[in-house]
């Protein structure tokens, strides 16, 4: 018995330490001069998604993301600049009242009318919904300036599978079409710029279309975001 509690009290101590630092995120590692620090759970966001797309037209307030700060790496070797490289959980959803999202005879994600694509012509209501998980490696360049920060930089993102369904009404009754899988590219790339006012701050992403966040053949779904980010 007293070889388990010595046992359980070395692997106690020898636990790594988090401590939560003034900003709200949790602290693993950080140096005695503050000039690097590795944090958890640092900041979370929510952004509308603006689609330039030829092939449908997306509901822009029902079409964005939400993301969560998983680790991030600091690195400031001066007060007023520095380096961020983190890595997040990204949640994207596109919606749409003029199109479905359908699988074609390749299994790829295509725009189609909702007139070629519900039971009846006369449903009301339609959304066409595509969603898909990413996580996220942002590279971010910083100027701090007391409670104000700054940053651009880019980010690469490893894609998961998506989803897809479509909804509508029809005699008074709500139908909800059972989703399919749907491939994604797995890496694709963005550019980001962000901005901060003591933890509250605004963000915007502009994937180009050369990212191609889904396979050739499929819609475009390469976007513009803007939303608002909050520290912890």
């Amino acid at each position: 018995m007293k070889r388990i509690a010595i046992i359980a009290l070395s692997m106690l101590l020898a636990a790594p330490v988090f401590a939560q630092n003034e900003e709200g995120s949790l602290d693993i590692i950080k140096s005695s001069d503050e000039k690097v620090s590795l944090s958890a759970i640092d900041h979370l966001g929510y952004g509308f998604h603006f689609v330039n797309s030829e092939a449908f037209t997306p509901n822009k307030w029902n079409s964005g993301d939400f993301f969560l700060n998983l680790l991030k790496l600091k690195i400031r070797p001066v007060e007023n600049f520095g380096i961020t490289i983190s890595a997040d959980v990204d949640w994207h959803f596109f919606s749409s009242k003029t199109h479905a999202f359908v699988l074609d005879s390749g299994k790829k994600v295509q725009a189609a009318d909702f007139s070629k694509a519900v039971i009846d012509a006369s449903a009301k209501n339609n959304r066409g919904h595509f969603y898909y998980t990413a996580f996220n490696f942002p590279v971010l360049l910083k100027g701090y300036f007391g409670k104000f920060q700054i940053g651009a930089g880019a980010e690469a993102s490893l894609n998961l599978k998506g989803s897809i369904r479509y909804s509508y009404d029809y005699d008074d009754l709500h139908f909800e079409v059972s989703e399919q899988k749907a491939e994604t590219n797995k890496f694709s790339y963005g550019f980001v710029a962000t901005a901060s006012y003591d933890g509250l701050g605004v963000f915007c992403k502009y994937y180009p279309k050369s990212s191609k966040i889904l396979p050739d053949g499929s819609v475009d779904l390469n976007f513009f975001t803007v939303g608002l980010c909050l520290s912890m």
